[in-house]
């Protein structure tokens, strides 16, 4: 997408990016009316007919700290019948607008109790009418309605628990949620658990360690290419479709799934059609320049960069922005479709460094060429699947109301993939007296440098989270990442094969636990 320029006093001032103009307008500084162009453009329009653009702007604004002074201050809850002066008094609970539940213990921990308070209005002193019956006295419980049923946290996971008939006490509860199915609950916390008397459940776990319990089939489990390229000429192939059409049935979207043509390219009208449906859990809610079309906020680890036709040869090495890589250092490159440059070749070490690939569609018959075939299985990850990305963010992926076939089936590598900065090879040449790998995320390429970058221009991680972005490995656990991670770090957790590269000049060296 085109930076735009704008008037403003009756100069010319910019340029600004998209999400900048959206920003100005959002903050004010700009108006609907606003005259702005598109910097490759000479027509000038209001800003309002930017496609997309005020809608972005209402996003932004609703991320705005409130400016009025019209929220409600706390006030200390009064309670009468119970004395606490001496007491630690926690884990309260709002069970109605005139109920409350708290625990009361004494300062040295031999003593624990659990109370109701009710008042007669809601601006009442709170009166304590009972004493909770409980077997077990000291987890932190939430209650639902009518105290049916009763909730609470520890180290095996999320506990249920009710009262005994002849006793009348709640037991001691049984698992309702195992911690290896939803991972260890954060009991560093207060309150961990926390369980509204409707009995919504919100809890809240050590990200760093969780692990999903989802597990492949074997070792043969084979990962999708991030895009696929094919159509009737296989001199030149038109964009298929990504890795998003590939999931669709296991995101819940087999509607969208079972009518898309195969047969067709990504342009096909019915393709298109379906791929500008807005498919919820593409966007991150945090993705404000997102437009219910076609959306799409995250991408999958592409190493260094991508496999081309360049100068009519099949299958060549390049960054991201198409610029040739001599990843094996020997001044050899793109020699021919079927031929190597060496031993490892720049194709092997490219396999090494990414975990997602771009291949050919269709091919399998085709005379002389059978298209490129690059892909990872679960066995083949030698660095492990919990030690290698597979998903980050990228704001700037997906639509783009100024891009056709911009959305969440592009088959464009800036669109589909995330990279470490291709800068640890001093001019693409990949010798051991030019590689700096703590360039990894570095500078224009670094994490969150982006987010406010046209589309398909920043295919790094971006989000609009501060100091980061959310992230899963290959092994399903999800991790909120740190921007300034250093570079060798976050080129070791890309590199499925790192091991491959041990003893090179691209050998990353080893990791502890602590350093990501």
């Amino acid at each position: 997408m085109a930076d735009y320029i704008y008037q403003f006093n009756g100069q010319e001032s910019g340029p600004l990016s998209f999400v900048e103009l959206a920003t100005q307008l959002a903050a004010s500084e700009l108006t609907a009316d606003t005259l702005v162009r598109s910097q490759d453009a000479n027509d000038w329009m209001a800003a309002e007919d930017v496609p997309g653009l005020v809608r972005a702007a209402k996003k932004i604004a609703a991320t705005f700290p409130e400016t009025n002074s019209n929220v409600a201050t706390s006030q200390p809850v009064v309670l009468t019948g119970i004395n606490v002066s001496m007491d630690n008094v926690d884990n309260a609970q709002w069970l109605s607008n005139t109920t409350i539940k708290f625990a009361v213990g004494d300062l040295t921990y031999t003593r624990r109790s659990q109370h109701v308070a009710e008042r007669s209005d809601t601006d009442g002193t709170f009166n304590v009418t009972s004493q909770i019956p409980l077997q077990n006295p000291w987890p932190r419980m939430s209650f639902s309605s009518e105290f049916a049923r009763a909730y609470f946290a520890n180290a095996s996971g999320l506990s249920i628990t009710a009262p005994k008939l002849q006793i009348e006490k709640f037991g001691l509860g049984l698992i309702l949620l195992d911690s290896e199915a939803i991972g260890p609950i954060d009991d560093a916390m207060d309150d961990p658990v926390f369980v509204v008397p409707q009995e919504d459940i919100v809890f809240y776990k050590r990200q760093k360690h969780f692990t999903c319990d989802r597990q492949c089939d074997g070792n043969k489990k084979r990962f999708a290419a991030a895009a696929y390229w094919g159509g009737p000429d296989k001199n030149v192939p038109g964009p298929h479709h990504n890795w998003v059409v590939e999931i669709l049935p296991l995101i819940d979207r087999r509607d969208l799934a079972d009518r898309w043509d195969h047969g067709q390219l990504l342009n096909f009208p019915s393709n298109q059609a379906l791929a500008e449906h807005h498919v919820k859990v593409l966007a991150c809610p945090s993705d404000y320049t997102t437009d219910e079309r076609g959306d799409l906020s995250y991408a999958l680890d592409g190493g260094i960069g991508e496999s081309t036709i360049l100068n009519g040869v099949q299958d060549c090495i390049v960054d991201p922005f198409n610029q040739v890589l001599d990843l094996n250092g020997n001044g050899q490159t793109c020699l021919g479709s079927d031929i190597d440059d060496g031993s490892p070749s720049d194709r092997d070490v490219y396999f090494h460094m990414g975990l997602f690939f771009n291949e050919n569609w269709g091919y399998e018959n085709t005379p002389g060429y059978k298209g490129t075939k690059r892909f990872h299985t679960t066995a083949t990850v030698v660095d492990g699947m919990s030690n290698t990305l597979m998903v980050a963010e990228n704001v700037r992926t997906g639509f783009d109301p100024n891009t056709p076939n911009s959305n969440w089936a592009s088959s464009d590598s800036r669109r589909t993939k995330f990279y470490f900065s291709n800068t640890i090879c001093r001019d693409n040449i990949c010798v051991a007296s030019g590689i700096n790998l703590s360039l990894a995320n570095s500078g224009d390429h670094a994490i969150n440098s982006g987010r406010f970058r046209a589309e398909d221009e920043s295919p790094w991680p971006n989000s609009f989270h501060p100091g980061g972005v959310c992230v899963s490995f290959a092994d399903g656990r999800a991790q909120f990442l740190n921007e300034h991670i250093a570079g060798r770090v976050f080129y070791n957790l890309m590199t499925p094969q790192g091991l491959r590269l041990a003893k090179s000049p691209l050998d990353g060296g080893v990791l502890s636990d602590n350093e990501y």
